[in-house]
């Protein structure tokens, strides 16, 4: 825009007031060899933020790449007296170093952060996406002296005040700031050490059972990002017995668990004992008593039941209306469903504005469910995305919100970026079946019967994924793999 131009003023105002910065750097290239399941060595072009991907996001936020943001500043090409009302910053590398400095070894603010926050004036406030952020600065007299006290707290075992960016320089010993402030909190619930066996809530996981029920000081807390460890049993009363309701007002839920686990000396035990087949087991973690979903407008339910200790533990059946049971979610917006099948029993997109799929697998069948949603709701922006990231809580985190940025809202067109030789043809004709069986004069009259045309829209290549950081071989399904290496040239 033209420095003399009279919308000049307010272009400016509108591209700064919330900033996004993204850290991609590369597309990984793979190598041309089959996948043996390495790293990928090969770089190539710098994946760059797509302009046209349109959505509640992409309106709001001007989204640049860290590199471009920080030479752009350092060039002095940007107006360092403009106001920003958000800085969001992606899960970056110079973030994590601070998890590996005791308490007393902090080395103050990584350098990328330190000259933003030297050179602009008026910036609201900052989050860092693998953070526990999100704190105003408003209410402070002078940004200099706020910009002064950040530094990182970081305790011995995993607790809330990892990633912590803390405000209150001479005020590391109380957390009075923090719990009165904080509005984001990401959270792992795991046990005190890595060992494959049934957990003791009294030995193993009393430190994120006592963590856990803390959660409840944070008095103006509106994001919660909550991820259970694999063996951590959702289905062991003892275990829940012990944990409180969060009566937090939440505007946000993210949740990762694993499914209904059932040691093997287990089963065993079972038979040996009893003649009479076993019931499936009841899943007890439920939203409807342990969170207060009234205000909740945005949910995350990640399920993850990979088998990697088959001689020590499987998984029963679960499915999503087990934790949704009762559950007020009267203002639920967006939803994102994340499981190895698709799982759409009983979930209830009549007043939903998005509604986001991610699995392990992909075929026909599940294209056609997901095209039939339309007929519940015609306005509903639907997209599905292929599981192909880990299972690490805080990784699915930041992957779930980076998929929601980078997803395009469409009308009755659903946003696939599963590759289109997954499936017979990119255009699904569907019919209301419904419809049908309430006109019975109309059964046998498809001509008559109600039905649409659903195209399916891919705007990310395999290799754009890999630079999204939502790819990584070792996570991919067996009979979806093969199927790649069939059709991707470059492999």
């Amino acid at each position: 825009m033209p420095l003399h131009s009279k919308f000049y003023e307010i272009g400016q105002k509108k591209l700064y007031k919330n900033i996004h910065l993204n850290s991609k750097y590369h597309i990984m290239i793979p190598p041309s060899s089959d996948l043996d399941g390495s790293e990928y060595k090969g770089k190539g072009n710098r994946w760059r933020a797509h302009k046209n991907i349109l959505n509640d996001f992409t309106k709001k936020y001007t989204i640049i790449s860290l590199c471009s943001f920080y030479t752009n500043m350092i060039e002095k090409k940007m107006n360092r007296y403009q106001h920003i009302h958000h800085l969001s910053i992606e899960d970056i590398d110079h973030s994590n170093y601070a998890r590996h400095l005791n308490f007393w070894d902090r080395k103050g603010v990584p350098e990328i952060f330190r000259k933003t926050f030297e050179y602009f004036e008026n910036i609201h406030y900052v989050s860092f996406a693998i953070s526990n952020n999100q704190f105003e600065k408003i209410n402070k007299d002078n940004f200099h002296d706020v910009i002064n006290g950040i530094d990182f707290n970081i305790s011995i075992l995993p607790e809330f005040y990892d990633y912590v960016l803390f405000l209150e320089k001479d005020d590391h010993g109380s957390f009075d700031f923090l719990y009165n402030n904080l509005k984001s909190l990401k959270f792992e619930f795991r046990p005190i050490h890595n060992f494959v066996k049934k957990y003791s809530c009294e030995k193993d996981l009393f430190k994120s059972i006592k963590l856990f029920n803390k959660i409840n000081l944070f008095k103006n807390l509106e994001e919660l990002h909550l991820g259970f460890e694999v063996l951590i049993d959702l289905t062991d009363p003892v275990l829940i017995e012990k944990l409180n309701k969060i009566n937090c007002k939440l505007k946000k839920l993210d949740l990762l668990f694993w499914g209904k686990i059932k040691f093997v000396e287990d089963i065993y035990l079972e038979k040996q004992t009893s003649s009479i087949k076993p019931k499936p087991k009841k899943w007890l973690f439920t939203l409807d008593n342990f969170f207060d979903t009234k205000e909740i407008t945005s949910l995350a339910l990640n399920i993850f039941n990979k088998m990697f200790d088959k001689e020590y533990f499987i998984y029963e059946k679960f499915e999503f209306k087990e934790i949704l049971i009762n559950a007020n979610l009267s203002k639920l917006r967006n939803l994102v469903l994340s499981s190895q099948f698709l799982d759409l029993k009983s979930i209830d997109v009549s007043k939903l504005h998005k509604l986001i799929i991610c699995t392990d697998v992909a075929n026909d069948n599940f294209v056609n469910e997901i095209a039939k949603l339309y007929f519940k709701n015609p306005t509903l922006r639907l997209s599905w995305w292929p599981r192909f990231m880990n299972s690490h809580a805080f990784n699915i985190f930041a992957k779930t919100d980076n998929i929601q940025l980078s997803t395009p809202d469409y009308f009755q067109i659903i946003s696939c970026q599963w590759p289109s030789y997954f499936f017979r043809s990119n255009i699904i004709s569907i019919e209301n079946e419904e419809y049908t069986s309430q006109n019975q004069s109309l059964i046998d009259d498809k001509q008559n019967s109600k039905s649409l045309d659903i195209l399916l829209k891919n705007n990310y290549s395999i290799q754009e994924l890999v630079g999204m950081d939502l790819f990584v071989i070792t996570c991919i399904d067996e009979s979806v793999l093969k199927v790649l290496k069939r059709y991707e040239p470059t492999w």
